[in-house]
């Protein structure tokens, strides 16, 4: 409740290249912000992005994902996670539950990086700040290829765009070895043991992904024609 609430609706779209032509490039667009700060409930929370959901020209938009910060899908006394509670009160306004966020500060900080620098990340003037925040992000002086982590409303902002970047896109370009760590580090908070079973046996299979398929040395078809 300390820290602003930062969430971002994308979308794909055809955006002007140039001025001079009719030259359209398909990119990603961020078209809608919400930033909240102060003691707001989940179901307040929720109802504000259901009423958000639609594209700048008002045509209403069908949510297919919300990426939600890992840490609050950790259960330490309740039965159930916040992640569980949003994803609830969610449900009722309509939206779908929500998705674990990537523990990858690095990969999608660079993700979005180059996305921008690309051109393929295209963010509209009405998302006032996440183009305020941008700007004021400094790199962390131990981990020169991460965004130093403050306590601001402008981290929070950065924090909730590039889970959304990523949460979309980054699993698509992310190694399946990074995955398995990933995937492996959430399990040991609460079950170790099963960590590392789960991690030998994912290597396992990825290493049997590179192997090779030898024919035998015979095809079947000349063992019946000779038959």
């Amino acid at each position: 409740m300390g820290h602003a609430n930062a969430a971002y609706f994308f979308t794909k779209a055809l955006v002007r290249w140039s001025t001079t032509k009719a030259d359209y490039r398909l990119k990603t667009v961020c078209f809608a912000e919400v930033v909240t700060t102060g003691g707001k409930t989940m179901k307040e929370l929720a109802s504000i992005l259901a009423s958000r959901a639609h594209l700048p020209n008002g045509k209403a938009v069908k949510v297919k994902a919300i990426y939600f910060s890992h840490e609050k899908f950790s259960r330490v006394m309740e039965a159930r996670t916040p992640a569980d509670e949003y994803s609830r009160v969610l449900r009722e306004f309509g939206l779908p539950p929500v998705s674990r966020g990537t523990m990858d500060r690095i990969g999608s900080a660079s993700l979005m990086y180059n996305m921008i620098k690309n051109g393929e990340l295209v963010v509209l003037d009405s998302c006032k700040d996440i183009i305020l925040s941008i700007p004021s992000l400094m790199r962390n002086p131990k981990c020169l290829d991460d965004v130093l982590k403050v306590d601001a409303k402008g981290d929070d902002c950065y924090d909730g765009f590039r889970l959304g970047v990523y949460g979309q896109l980054g699993t698509r370009k992310k190694p399946d070895a990074d995955t398995v760590r990933d995937q492996a580090a959430e399990l040991a908070k609460t079950d170790p043991f099963a960590a590392h079973f789960y991690k030998l046996k994912k290597e396992a299979e990825l290493k049997n992904k590179t192997l090779c398929f030898k024919p035998p040395e015979q095809p079947v078809w000349v063992g019946k024609q000779q038959q």
